[in-house]
């Protein structure tokens, strides 16, 4: 069920960095929420910057007129920025999240305007079956547990047309160690609290390209960015 919101549509709840899901969604309303932008350029400046590194990610993709679009995990709108730059015009972009104070933050933004977003839960999204053309779900995989990857995978894919695509851009593991070591020490790994470790390393472990073709998708093929130090992995429901 969704409730509406203003521009917004309420429902679930997904399990990312925090099991709890109350105490998850509390932090990202009140707290990350505020500062979550901060923490992208952050992030990614060792890479060029957030638009650059997103728009880069995602430009190797090809994109068709009249496409429904959407983005997963969708933030404060870092990526929905960067796909209505590089989809066709006469395309329409959702963007679904769990986090309210997130997407407040997302429609503060002006070149935003003409996207909607949808508070609701990733692994039993309010959508119906084969609505979307293009799924992406961007830097959000690695703050879960796998029971909930996979959760996410599938509810993608029910959501995707017949031989529709989803696009992953994540987090990878670099060939050079010096690469891996500069990743973990700038991204903060290497504190013993970080709850972000632990289900990252269980993703590289089991591969995001593994876990599409798990949960269905067929052509699922991965292309290494920056060095190795990030990914697209992309396949065909």
């Amino acid at each position: 069920m969704c409730l509406a919101v203003g521009d917004l549509r309420i429902s679930g709840t997904y399990m990312p960095i925090i099991q709890n899901k109350k105490i998850y969604k509390w932090v990202y309303d009140h707290i990350i929420s505020l500062i979550y932008n901060i923490m992208m350029k952050w992030c990614f400046a060792p890479v060029g910057g957030e638009e650059k590194c997103r728009d880069t990610l995602i430009s190797n993709i090809e994109f068709s007129d009249s496409e429904l679009i959407l983005d997963m995990c969708c933030g404060t709108g870092g990526s929905a920025r960067s796909l209505l730059k590089m989809a066709k015009a006469d395309s329409h972009i959702t963007g679904i999240d769990l986090s309210l104070g997130q997407l407040h933050q997302a429609l503060r933004r002006q070149d935003l305007r003409q996207i909607q977003f949808v508070e609701g839960d990733v692994t039993d999204a309010c959508f119906r079956d084969g609505i979307f053309d293009k799924v992406f779900i961007t830097f959000a995989l690695h703050e879960m547990i796998r029971d909930s990857r996979l959760k996410a995978l599938r509810e993608a894919r029910r959501i995707i047309k017949k031989n529709g695509s989803l696009v992953i851009l994540e987090m990878d593991n670099p060939s050079r160690f010096l690469s891996r070591l500069f990743c973990g020490f700038w991204l903060f790994y290497w504190w013993p609290f970080n709850p972000e470790t632990p289900t990252k390393k269980e993703m590289l472990r089991y591969g995001i390209d593994n876990e599409m073709k798990e949960s269905g998708f067929r052509h699922v093929f991965k292309t290494k960015k920056f060095n190795g130090v990030l990914q697209t992995v992309q396949g065909i429901k």
